[in-house]
């Protein structure tokens, strides 16, 4: 009988540590800023530790000059042009991974989406969000979601696109200040879809332009008193965070598809002032709890770990690496109740 027993608890044993352990995400590194690949219903574009924060924002795009062009030879729609687009946003603040080199505390991006009736749905972005211009902006970003073509890019590092300053305030909010500017790292800070402004020749051009923001004073700006390098600024809790961006940009009509030549042309060439504002609330659904307690930002890995009913994936029967760790001490609970029943 007592053999019978034990086997009888062996098999429940067995049966019991699997059915525990089969959630486990076996690639998941606690050591990287990735969460785990199996947190149900989690979009590429929340596959990063940190805080992302829903926002508004204004874009505020001045005309200055047009290159090589007089200011009385530029038609008066252009020449006064000057404009607010509003956009829905989101402010990506994350944990620096083992693949972001430097020592910045955080990485971050801003995504800018079109203001519609149906909120752009963030979930149908592909890994290479980044480069999908189709009414996405992203004015300022740290370091690229897919360095170097790779997604979740391990056994390397990349360089941070520039670096900035880490202070916190009274309230325990971290403040981020830096200029931006040209240096050995080459890439862009900023990838922005079309922006819409006049153009004197709609015959052969459109109001679309391919727009850039100027982190080196280029061959079109050299004698422009008024050139800066962007500056930026951002303040971030737990709760809210703020964004400001003040620079200037290059920017180019697209032709008319009945017109023979390139799609953009090497004129005109239009140069202003660019300046960005955002505001937001903390997006619990799909954030991690970060502490104020330390001088930099470090944050509870919450999303996917079943310890804030807040967040994607609590309570769902199949989610992640957290519900691996909580089913094991419950098949070990299990497991001790079974042996306890049968001896």
């Amino acid at each position: 009988m007592l053999a019978v027993k034990r086997l009888v608890l062996h098999v429940i044993l067995y049966c019991l540590l699997t059915l525990g352990l089969a959630k486990e995400d076996e690639k998941y590194d606690p050591a990287d800023n990735f969460r785990p690949n199996n947190v149900t219903g989690l979009p590429d574009f929340y596959t990063w530790v940190g805080s992302y924060y829903n926002a508004t924002a204004e874009v505020d795009v001045k005309f200055a000059y047009q290159y090589l062009t007089p200011t009385d030879k530029v038609c008066p729609e252009l020449r006064n042009f000057t404009r607010t687009f509003k956009y829905d946003a989101v402010l990506s603040v994350l944990e620096p991974g083992a693949w972001n080199g430097g020592n910045n505390s955080v990485i971050f991006w801003l995504t800018l989406m079109p203001q519609t009736s149906s909120p752009f749905d963030l979930s149908l972005l592909p890994q290479s969000f980044l480069y999908e211009k189709t009414n996405l902006s992203f004015p300022i970003y740290t370091a690229e979601p897919t360095p170097g073509g790779y997604w979740r890019p391990h056994n390397r590092v990349f360089p941070n696109e520039f670096n900035f300053t880490t202070t916190q305030v009274s309230s325990k909010a971290y403040n981020l200040t830096t200029t931006v500017k040209n240096s050995q790292n080459s890439n862009n800070v900023s990838n922005w879809g079309n922006v819409t402004m006049p153009t004197c020749n709609s015959t052969e051009w459109t109001n679309d332009y391919i727009f850039s923001m100027n982190r080196a004073r280029s061959y079109f700006a050299r004698d422009w008193d008024d050139f800066k390098f962007p500056e930026v600024s951002m303040q971030f809790d737990d709760k809210t965070a703020n964004l400001t961006l003040d620079g200037t940009f290059y920017a180019r009509p697209y032709r008319q598809s009945n017109m023979t030549g390139e799609p953009v042309g090497g004129s005109p060439e239009v140069i202003g002032h660019l300046s960005v504002r955002v505001a937001g609330v903390v997006d619990e659904y799909h954030s991690d709890a970060l502490s104020l307690n330390e001088s930099a930002p470090s944050w509870e890995r919450t999303v996917g770990f079943e310890s804030n009913p807040s967040n994607i994936g609590y309570g769902e029967s199949d989610g992640s690496v957290g519900k691996m760790v909580s089913g094991s001490i419950l098949t070990f609970m299990a497991v001790v109740s079974v042996a306890m029943v049968l001896f």
